[in-house]
């Protein structure tokens, strides 16, 4: 994890001031005074050392009580060390600025405080008065206070790249499955058609049924062909492609195609989801429509795609959905739904070419 070592690295640095506090007990303590500062001493730091590594992520009942028996170690180590354990506040502020970030500063202040009124209660203390030790305590809280919003962000900008990485999957393989179901049910309704024609057609007109079955297998490798394109993310059929495969796969379903082209120049943008809006639209006009004439209605800007089937309510599968998120990527609507009295209607409105 980024800045693992850093996070536990600088606040076992702060374990340097235990030497003033050691150097207090060696220099004031004598006898059973002298081994209960050095004990409470060696308690005292690994009582720190256990908030370290287990401050932020401990339970709030066990947090407080290892802050409470540290708070004690501090007064017990008071008329011991005496003056030299004024730093210790500093220990116990620590895992508390970790925990409460910026709420931690009433604790700093009465740190600051106590380091500063205390000196005063015992004359011979060397630093009544003295705002070394309040001073002390200020600055180590802020590099404390900044280093613990650091880790914080650091730890929000890698949950950050982690969802960015996962939702950039996510939609990639949504992309992969709206564009197969895109290729594979236009070009599987084709073959459908075309099979059951040949079927059909097959005893009294055995030559065109052979001609319908070769039909079959150039579509199935063209869906291969289509298939590998899309995985790779790119596809090569043209406008005009998509038209001259909508017209027979409506014919092979005896559906009449008429083109309406304005002869308007497309650009590139327009002219690859206007194929999208062709494929998806006749596919369901296959399928669906029952139709015996569809029209399609090309202008520089906009389409549409009408039919004179049986119509029906409107329901969003994975085409129309698929159809509705490439749209809305540009900035343009499609309108779906049954024409009166009869058939059904797909327009799409796009920006104006200058915006593409």
């Amino acid at each position: 994890m980024p800045l693992t070592w850093v996070r536990v690295a600088l606040p076992l640095l702060f374990l340097a001031y235990c030497a003033q506090v050691a150097g207090g007990v060696l220099s004031f303590g004598h006898g059973a005074g002298l081994l209960v500062g050095l004990g409470v001493l060696v308690l005292f730091g690994g009582l720190y050392i256990v908030l370290v590594f287990t401050g932020i992520t401990a339970r709030p009942l066990l947090f407080v009580s290892v802050i409470g028996i540290m708070g004690l170690c501090f007064l017990i180590e008071l008329p011991i060390a005496r003056d030299d354990a004024l730093i210790m506040p500093l220990f116990i502020l620590a895992p508390i600025i970790g925990r409460l970030k910026t709420k931690a500063w009433p604790f700093i202040v009465l740190a600051i405080l106590v380091s500063y009124l205390l000196p005063f209660a015992e004359p011979g203390w060397r630093v009544a008065g003295s705002l070394s030790m309040p001073l002390t305590i200020l600055l180590a809280s802020l590099v404390v206070l900044a280093f613990s919003q650091l880790v914080r962000t650091n730890y929000l900008l890698v949950e950050t790249r982690d969802e960015l990485d996962r939702v950039v999957r996510e939609s990639e393989r949504l992309r992969i499955a709206r564009d197969l179901h895109d290729v594979l049910g236009h070009s599987l309704t084709s073959i459908t058609i075309k099979a059951e024609l040949a079927t059909k057609i097959f005893d009294r007109d055995p030559a065109q049924a052979r001609i319908e079955i070769h039909q079959v297998e150039t579509l199935a490798r063209q869906a291969l062909a289509e298939v590998r394109a899309t995985v790779a993310g790119y596809r090569g059929r043209s406008l005009a492609g998509e038209l001259e495969a909508a017209r027979a796969l409506l014919s092979s379903a005896g559906v009449e195609l008429t083109v309406e082209h304005a002869g308007a120049e497309l650009s590139p943008g327009v002219e690859e989801l206007f194929g999208w809006v062709i494929r998806e639209s006749v596919t369901n006009v296959v399928r669906h429509a029952r139709a015996t004439n569809c029209t399609i209605e090309l202008r520089s800007a906009s389409m549409r795609v009408r039919d004179n089937g049986c119509g029906g309510e409107v329901h969003f599968g994975n085409g129309l959905a698929g159809l509705a998120e490439r749209v809305a990527r540009v900035g343009g609507s499609l309108e779906v739904g049954p024409k009166h009295p009869l058939g059904w209607e797909v327009k799409l409105v796009v920006p104006e070419r200058s915006r593409w």
